[in-house]
């Protein structure tokens, strides 16, 4: 194999890890955001029993 397949695999294989990284990155903000809104809700809960 040349070294100039051995890049393109690799380049291919790093791309396929960076989208693999964006989509855990988006996964994890989703999730974040989804906590942010259940405690901003709780929040009101508890102070409208006040």
């Amino acid at each position: 194999m040349s070294k100039n397949s051995i890049f393109l695999l690799k380049k291919r294989s790093l791309k396929g890890k960076e989208s693999d990284m964006r989509q855990l990155a988006k996964d994890i903000n989703a999730f974040l955001n989804e906590v942010i809104l259940q405690a901003e809700n709780q929040h009101e809960i508890l102070i409208g029993h006040c």
